[in-house]
């Protein structure tokens, strides 16, 4: 698999966590970019086009629900699977049309099995 399609995002306003994910994934054989709130993941993923996004629901400025309903609908961002690791419930607060979701805790390498799932599907053209 090339180095870009390893490339991975992941959104985490909380930087401990944020910093666990981002070095698993990186072990995992991922480049791995970082972002704190949706309105930075939004930005990075139109800019770069990830393979896969990891992605907290509460966040500051930009709350996750809000960045993947906004990703899914955008023509250049809405094939990229999300993986959403989150404490909230899947249905909370209308959904975020996520490909994965994982409730917190979850082990770190149940969610890079998921990334690296979610990154291995072929995405339409």
């Amino acid at each position: 698999m090339s180095e870009e399609a390893r490339l991975a995002l992941v959104v985490e306003d909380m930087p401990d966590a944020r910093a666990l994910y981002v070095r698993r994934l990186r072990r995992a054989g991922f480049v791995v970019l970082e972002a704190s709130n949706g309105q930075q993941a939004v930005a990075m993923a139109l800019a770069e086009c990830p393979s896969v996004i990891l992605m907290d629901l509460e966040m500051p400025v930009m709350d996750g629900w809000e960045a993947c309903r906004w990703l899914k609908t955008h023509a250049l961002t809405s094939a990229i699977p999300i993986v959403v690791v989150s404490a909230h419930d899947r249905d909370d607060r209308g959904g975020c049309a996520a490909d994965a979701f994982l409730p917190k805790p979850t082990a770190l390498g149940e969610i890079v099995e998921a990334v690296e799932k979610a990154a291995s599907r072929p995405r339409a053209a």
